[in-house]
């Protein structure tokens, strides 16, 4: 949970600071594209870690767990993608103008 709400509050933020100081239109325009992936994948970590937080049905837990499991896999794999891909294009693209 540490790492969906920091990438969530706190990278993601910071790359959208970063597109604002350096005036990239078009890295800002980027970031608030993919923003509802990100989004996404942080509510379905937050109800996957609330509902098995507190689920006390043991038949329940084992028979959901696997299929939501899998879900949240997969979620991230594709929000990992996109942060990959919001660090070269914001970050790396800025890093050559303050060199």
């Amino acid at each position: 949970m540490d790492y969906v709400s920091a990438g969530h509050f706190d990278i993601y933020q910071r790359l959208i600071h970063e597109a604002e100081e350096f005036g990239d239109i078009d890295g800002n325009a980027i970031l608030q594209e993919r923003y509802p992936i990100i989004q996404n994948s942080t509510d379905i970590a937050i109800q996957f870690n609330d509902t098995y937080e507190t689920v006390q049905d043991q038949k329940l837990f084992k028979e959901a767990l696997s299929k939501d499991m899998s879900h949240l896999a997969e979620v991230l794999e594709e929000r990992f993608s996109v942060e990959d891909e919001l660090i070269e294009l914001i970050h790396n693209r800025h890093k050559e103008l303050v060199a």
